[in-house]
């Protein structure tokens, strides 16, 4: 457990010294107006759906990938409310482009061949996200809660997004990735055979969830936080359409468990690959510790743990571990990059530290990819 803490302790001034900067180019906003006014393919606030969009060149040009951004989900009609006011709710704030950063930049989304040697010049496209939902909302009719109209259509807005990139050539792609970070990496999991069932059988499809794998877990509160919030997003925005429909289908009344990724991938047929951290920053706070203020400092920084708050971490990241088998079994086609940092998020930056056995998250994702199982990187855990 010691290279755990002094991971978790140095990592700060580990990225410090890696932040170069690199010519990132701007990608183009792309509003959905059409879609927006034949599908009511719109924000929560009932603005247009929207993307940015980089072009592929050379031997990317017929190669596509799609970020799906995180920020959370909607926990009641009155947070959704609020939400509609935000760049999360609402595409009014979206400029004429926007250059990645913490979602992708210098990382998956980079278009310089020596941070992202694989994708660099491939067809990028960041999906903003709007609907609060991953990206499955599927309620016909706004809803009004005050003096505010709420559209729950994320769906909508990631089919139109799909449909205008096919209209620009991804229908004939050659390779196509799915990826997101945080909510954006859990709608990845969500969405990503129905993104595969787009494209026929001669295309290569894969997808990359970054910080998106939430476990089905009791806090030390007693809450079963995502597992509630899941149920009220699930019967609110009317999701069911926009979930892996083999586990829908599978699950029957319980369908609202296909939210999570651990009961959603026995049913999942394309490749995935996870990128996650062992000791997630945001299930730390948001839902191992959640309501329980004997953990406040812990759940925040885990330097700030007892001996006894640090066996209880340990036991959640052992769980954590476990529910991750349908990924990490050596038969699955997934891949897997599990690190021991204290962090949310890491497909941005991602030649740089943490490393795990000399491996990079960019080298993992890419040897999964690649298929290449030489080096024995395409699924990477720390600390197992």
């Amino acid at each position: 457990m010691v290279a755990i803490w002094v991971i978790i302790a140095t990592l700060a001034g580990i990225v410090a010294l890696a932040t170069a900067n690199v010519a990132q180019v701007p990608f183009t906003t792309v509003f959905l107006t059409d879609a927006a006014r034949t599908d009511n393919a719109v924000c929560l606030d009932g603005t247009p759906g929207a993307y940015y969009y980089h072009n592929g060149s050379g031997s990317g040009s017929n190669k596509w990938l799609l970020f799906q951004q995180g920020g959370g989900w909607c926990r009641s009609f009155e947070d959704c409310a609020s939400r509609s006011k935000t760049a999360l709710g609402s595409s009014s704030s979206y400029g004429p482009t926007f250059t990645p950063s913490y979602e992708g930049g210098d990382g998956l989304l980079s278009t310089d061949p020596a941070i992202n040697p694989e994708f660099y010049n491939w067809n990028l496209i960041y999906a903003p996200y709007c609907d609060g939902a991953s990206f499955a909302g599927n309620v016909d009719r706004p809803v009004v809660v005050g003096n505010i109209t709420l559209h729950f259509r994320g769906y909508h807005i990631l089919n139109a997004i799909i449909a205008d990139l096919q209209a620009r050539g991804m229908s004939n792609a050659s390779e196509a990735v799915l990826a997101g970070c945080s909510a954006g990496g859990l709608a990845t999991y969500v969405h990503c055979d129905d993104f595969a069932s787009r494209f026929d059988a001669t295309t290569k499809v894969r997808c990359v969830a970054d910080a998106g794998y939430f476990p089905d877990f009791q806090s030390t509160s007693g809450q079963y936080v995502v597992r509630d919030m899941y149920n009220w997003v699930y019967t609110t925005q009317n999701v069911t359409v926009g979930m892996n429909q083999a586990c829908v289908q599978a699950k029957g009344a319980d369908a609202q468990q296909c939210f999570f990724p651990q009961y959603m991938l026995p049913y999942l047929k394309t490749p995935i690959f996870a990128l996650n951290s062992g000791y997630d920053s945001w299930q730390t706070v948001a839902d191992w510790f959640n309501g329980d203020s004997t953990y406040a400092a812990c759940a925040k920084d885990l330097t700030q743990c007892t001996a006894a708050q640090l066996q209880v971490v340990q036991e959640y990241h052992n769980d954590y571990l476990k529910v991750l088998d349908p990924i990490l079994s050596p038969t699955s086609p997934h891949g897997a990059w599990i690190d021991s940092c204290h962090l949310h998020c890491q497909s941005s930056k991602w030649t740089s530290a943490p490393f795990i056995r000399n491996i990079s998250r960019q080298e993992a994702v890419t040897a999964w990819y690649r298929a290449d199982t030489s080096s024995n990187s395409s699924k990477v855990v720390d600390c197992p």
